[in-house]
């Protein structure tokens, strides 16, 4: 079962973010905090300038709490090859 997971959110046309589907999904923290650094550093490698790859919890139960996010890697901190 997994615990946690890896979205990618961008800034709309109206200028407020929104979340892609699900990147992956994963047991432990390590392996979803390795995924995501390695999906920024190709969205950076591809010029996808203002993506955010988030790691965040599972959402908790029937609260329609969304999960809280727990670390966030920037697609441009990895533009040009260099972090």
């Amino acid at each position: 079962m997994w615990r946690f997971r890896v979205v990618k959110r961008m800034r709309g046309a109206q200028g407020g973010y929104f979340d892609f589907p699900t990147a992956g999904t994963f047991a432990s923290e390590s392996e979803a905090r390795e995924y995501a650094e390695a999906f920024a550093r190709e969205q950076g490698a591809a010029r996808v300038y203002g993506a955010r790859i988030e790691v965040r919890t599972r959402k908790g139960g029937r609260s329609g709490h969304l999960g809280n996010t727990l670390s966030t890697y920037r697609s441009e901190d990895y533009m040009g090859g260099v972090q």
